[in-house]
């Protein structure tokens, strides 16, 4: 888990020109992602019920001591349904590239466990925790690849927008599909970046394109 978000890290910073002189301190990035991961997990935000609250704050806070500009967007605030949205400005050629990452996980049965599935524990090089493929480990990756960007100073061609979307283990209807229908003009999307690697043919669009 930790070697693979290392290196997840390095593809999705190798496009980044950086300053003059600069160079990044991988270890210690990775350093820093995995203690992140490890307390996002530690976050419970089981779907249902659903409540992303303290993951938000968990999320906002980050982004906030980075200088990053995040939006809440509130669904169903007695559920705690959040969606957060942090963006990278850039120099307004094309529309936005948008990173998804849901921050709700599907319920665990503990028993079914042979460590606690909110611990985040480390054991033999790999972290333990519900949610740390699906998807609060590529959550961190995106993270810190708009974590860097920002640091290295660098302003991307097209705004970066990175979207934390709090309903998506049960249909995505207070998450992802809730902000297209009420907030897409604050999408709008070139590109979106979003789990999985299996391609699809004529699911979501009607002209037989293959989509990933």
């Amino acid at each position: 888990m930790i070697s693979w978000t290392l290196t997840f890290l390095a593809v999705m910073m190798s496009a980044c020109p950086l300053k003059a002189g600069a160079s990044l301190d991988w270890p210690a990035i990775e350093r820093e992602a995995t203690t992140m991961l490890q307390e996002y997990i530690k976050i419970d935000t089981s779907n249902p019920p659903g409540d992303v609250s303290k993951a938000v704050d968990f999320l906002e806070e980050i982004l906030r001591q980075e200088g990053i500009s995040s939006r809440r967007y509130v669904a169903d605030e007695s559920r705690g349904r959040i969606n957060l949205l942090a963006r990278l400005p850039g120099k307004g050629h094309g529309k936005p590239l948008l990173m998804l990452a849901h921050m709700d996980v599907v319920p665990v049965d503990a028993s079914r466990w042979l460590l606690p599935p909110f611990s985040g524990v480390i054991r033999d090089g790999e972290l333990w925790g519900r949610g740390a493929v699906d998807m609060k480990g590529q959550g961190v990756i995106e993270l810190m690849a708009m974590l860097l960007l920002k640091r290295q100073g660098f302003v991307p061609s097209r705004d970066l927008l990175l979207l934390f979307n709090g309903d998506e283990e049960t249909g995505g209807e207070l998450g992802a599909g809730w902000m297209v229908e009420h907030h897409y003009a604050d999408l709008d999307p070139e590109f979106v970046l979003d789990e999985g690697a299996a391609g699809s043919r004529g699911i979501y669009t009607d002209d037989d394109r293959v989509v990933f």
